[in-house]
């Protein structure tokens, strides 16, 4: 049974549908998953299989091309903000008071690392608290 509707309808149907599905899923497991049951579906409405493979490999392809060139761009644009102006210089509050405490030193030449931050609303929460008792050492505008 083939379905009625015209051919660039089924076309923009399975791009929408690809894409969404790409953007969604959120590792390959899952995007196999959801595009075979898509492929499914649509056959089992009348879509012809060949169109369903072709448009989704087409609209995967572009997709990709297109998040290539956005993170190209994105990577451009912030290198010419690094070039054009000064960084801020964002220290967490308290990090200060550890510094203060131990007499620690920053080289802002050769930043590195040192922890992930794993529980954000904790830090949140004591930066707010943190603000007015170390007010006097932000390096920021409080």
């Amino acid at each position: 049974m083939e379905c009625m509707f015209a051919r660039y309808q089924k076309i923009g149907l399975i791009n929408s549908l690809v894409v969404r599905a790409l953007r969604i899923c959120s590792n390959n497991v899952l995007l196999n998953d959801e595009l075979k049951f898509l492929r499914d579906v649509l056959n089992a409405n009348g879509y012809p299989i060949k169109l369903i493979e072709r448009t989704t490999k087409h609209t995967i392809h572009k997709e990709k091309q297109n998040d290539q060139q956005s993170n190209m761009n994105k990577n451009q644009q912030r290198n010419n903000d690094t070039n054009d102006k000064e960084m801020p210089i964002n220290i967490v509050l308290s990090y200060l008071e550890h510094m203060r405490t131990l007499n620690h030193s920053l080289n802002f030449n050769e930043p590195s690392i040192l922890s992930f931050e794993i529980n954000g609303k904790k830090r949140e929460i004591k930066e707010t608290l943190l603000t007015k008792k170390f007010q006097h050492w932000a390096f920021n505008e409080i």
